[in-house]
C-alpha cells in the first residue's frame, strides 16, 4: 500500500520530515501545511502551503483561527485543484499528521481529512499527537478536537501519547520518538516486513483491513524465547500496558494478527490469548479475523495485532477531562497563592513607606526649614487594548466546562462550494 502524507501545522511539519530523514517516506510525497511560514525550513519552501490566518504568523493557539484558515483554502478553485493533483494516482490512502494543543493542527485538520475522505472520496489515516497536559489552553483544544474526531465519518484514527514515551528524558527527545513511532506504523499498514507464506494476508484483506473508518490500535508483541502460553500471555500484557496509543473502546470490527515466528513459537501463538479479548470484550468478538503467518528466519519473534473500526474509550475521554480539571485545580491554586504573596508585598512595601516617612519627619534640633515648589508631572493616556484569556466559546463549546461526556455532535461546517464538488484535472 502507498501513501501520500500532509503534515499540518509545527509539530506534524516536523514529524512529516523526520519520515522523510527516516525513509518511511521518499521526497515527492509529501507537503506541508500551516499558518506560520517561520515553521517551515528554508530547503522545504517548495513542499509549504499556506493557509492564510487572520493572525500574523500563526493561529495564536485557537483552533477557530485554524478551521477557517483550511475553510479559505479549500473555497478557492485553484487551491482544490492543486491539492487534488498533488496526491498521485497510485495511492492507497491520504496520511495526515497533526497535534492538538496548537490552533492550526487541531482546527484545520478536521476539516481537510473530511474533505479528502468525503468529497475526493480518498481513504484518510490521521495521526494525532496527545501532549502533555500542562497547560491549559492546550487541554482545552485537546478535548476540543476529540470532541470533532467523534463527528468524522470515513477515517482511520490513531492516537498517539507523547508523555507515554517514557525512555526519552525531555519533551523534544518524546516527541523525536513519538515521530518515529508515526514511521514504524505506517511501514506496517503499508506492509513492509510481510512475506509471502502459506496463511496470509492477501492485498485486497489488508485493504480492507487498514482502510476500516473508526480508531485504529497497534500493537507489536516481544515473541522471542516465550516457551508456553502462560509465557506469551504475559508477553501481550507486557505490551500493552507499555502502549503508548489511548485506550481503546475495546470494540473492534476487525483484527488481524501478523505473526513472525518459528514453528515452535506459532503452537503456542493461537486465538485464546489475552490480546483478543482484550480488543473484543465489548461485543463477543470482531466481524473478522485476519491472519498472517510467517517466519523470515531471523531470531525477532514478533506479533502484530491491528484492531479497526473501535469507537473512543470513555474511560480515556473521561480521564483527559480529570486531567484537564486537575490543571485548571493546579492553576487555581497558584493563583491563590501569587495573589497572597501579593497582599504580603503590598503591605510590606506600604509599612516600609511609612517607616521612610517617619524618619524623615523628625528634625534635629537647629535644622532649617526649606519649601520647595511642587512640580506637576506629565499625565501618561494608557492605550486601550481588548484583554486576553478566559473562556471562549466555538461552535457551540465552552471552553471552561467542566464536560462530564462527551457526545457526538455535527461538525456544522460551511458547505463546500456547488462548483467544486470533485476536481476533474
Amino acid at each position: 500500500m502507498n501513501t501520500y502524507v500532509f503534515g499540518m501545522g509545527a509539530a506534524g511539519n516536523k514529524a512529516t520530515l523526520d519520515l522523510v530523514e527516516l525513509k518511511v517516506i521518499n521526497s515527492d510525497s509529501y507537503a506541508l501545511f500551516n499558518t506560520n511560514s517561520g515553521d517551515i525550513p528554508r530547503d522545504q519552501h517548495s513542499k509549504f502551503i499556506q493557509l492564510e490566518s487572520e493572525f500574523e504568523g500563526g493561529a495564536a493557539k485557537d483552533p477557530a483561527v485554524g478551521r477557517a484558515a483550511m475553510q479559505n483554502y479549500l473555497s478557492d478553485e485553484k487551491n482544490v485543484h492543486d491539492l487534488y493533483n498533488s496526491i498521485p494516482e497510485d495511492v492507497d490512502f491520504v496520511s495526515i499528521i497533526t497535534s492538538v494543543e496548537g490552533g492550526t493542527g487541531s482546527g484545520a485538520t478536521p476539516i481537510l481529512a473530511d474533505y479528502i475522505a468525503n468529497v475526493l472520496d480518498i481513504p484518510v489515516h490521521l495521526f494525532v499527537f496527545i501532549g502533555f497536559h500542562n497547560e491549559q489552553v492546550g487541554m482545552n483544544n485537546t478535548i476540543e478536537f476529540i470532541k470533532r474526531l467523534i463527528a468524522l465519518s470515513n477515517v482511520t484514527i490513531h492516537i498517539i501519547q507523547n508523555d507515554k514515551f517514557n525512555n526519552a528524558p525531555t519533551y523534544k527527545l518524546k516527541e523525536k520518538e513519538a515521530n518515529k513511532y508515526v514511521g514504524t506504523l505506517l511501514d506496517i499498514i503499508m506492509g513492509k516486513g510481510r512475506q509471502e507464506s502459506t496463511q496470509n494476508i492477501d492485498d485486497a484483506d489488508a485493504y480492507k483491513l487498514f482502510t476500516t473508518p473508526g480508531i485504529m490500535g497497534i500493537v507489536n508483541i516481544n515473541c522471542s524465547g516465550r516457551r508456553s502460553k502462560t509465557d506469551m500471555n504475559a508477553a501481550v500484557v507486557e505490551a500493552f500496558d507499555s502502549s503508548v496509543e489511548a485506550d481503546y473502546g475495546g470494540d473492534a470490527q476487525r483484527l488481524a494478527m501478523i505473526l513472525n515466528a518459528s514453528e515452535a513459537t506459532q503452537a503456542i501463538f493461537d486465538d485464546e490469548l489475552q490480546a483478543v479479548r482484550y480488543y473484543t470484550n465489548n461485543n463477543g468478538g470482531p466481524e473478522e479475523i485476519y491472519r498472517h503467518i510467517q517466519n523470515d528466519g531471523t531470531v525477532n519473534e514478533y506479533c502484530i495485532i491491528v484492531a479497526a473500526g473501535m469507537s473512543p474509550s470513555e474511560t480515556y475521554i473521561n480521564y483527559l477531562l480529570n486531567e484537564r480539571g486537575k490543571l485548571q485545580a493546579a492553576n487555581q491554586r497558584q493563583k491563590d497563592a501569587n495573589e497572597t504573596l501579593l497582599e504580603k508585598l503590598k503591605s510590606a512595601t506600604t509599612q516600609n513607606i511609612a517607616n521612610i516617612a517617619d524618619v524623615g519627619n523628625k528634625k534635629e534640633e537647629n535644622e532649617p526649614s526649606f519649601v520647595t515648589e511642587k512640580t506637576e508631572l506629565p499625565t501618561i493616556r494608557k492605550k486601550k487594548r481588548p484583554l486576553s484569556g478566559g473562556s471562549f466559546k466555538i461552535n457551540g463549546f465552552n471552553s471552561s466546562d467542566s464536560d462530564k461526556s462527551i457526545e457526538k455532535s455535527p461538525m456544522n461546517y460551511p458547505p463546500y462550494p456547488n462548483n467544486l464538488p470533485y476536481p476533474n484535472n
